[in-house]
């Protein structure tokens, strides 16, 4: 099994034709693609996350123009985990900085000892980086 996230890569020439001598010896191949979260998932998940209204979390998102975000199990986790802060991001660029914020606070007190949990977001920000996303 092949796990890709840039279906576009997977589908055209690149993945797809480095693999194509053992798929054509082996039987084939079958590309399959992840829909959309339905509504219903998505409460799901919002409930899993301790939203008490998954309703008026959607509402809110579609609001605040993030609704985008519901619809992939990513984006929905570390939205409703950057919202618990308080922190409705206007951007998915805001919303990966909220987020990564949230990713470099431990919790665990024996976590915090070691020395990689010692840095701080300031501490680990690059001002030359950037974010590229694929999905």
């Amino acid at each position: 099994m092949r796990l890709s996230c840039r279906a576009a890569d997977w589908l055209g020439e690149t993945d797809l034709e480095l693999f194509k001598p053992y798929f054509e010896a082996n039987g084939g191949y079958c590309v399959f693609g992840l829909e959309a979260l339905t509504e219903e998932e998505i409460d799901q998940i919002l409930n899993s996350k301790n939203i008490d209204d998954p309703r008026e979390f959607r509402e809110k998102a579609s609001e605040k123009g993030v609704s985008t975000l519901l619809t992939n199990p990513q984006t929905l986790i570390m939205l409703a985990d950057s919202v618990k802060n308080g922190q409705w991001p206007k951007t998915k660029k805001e919303l990966y900085e909220n987020a990564t914020e949230l990713l470099l606070s431990e919790y665990s007190d024996n976590h915090k000892r070691k020395s990689l949990a010692g840095y701080t977001s300031n501490q680990q920000k690059m001002p030359q980086a950037r974010l590229v996303l694929f999905y």
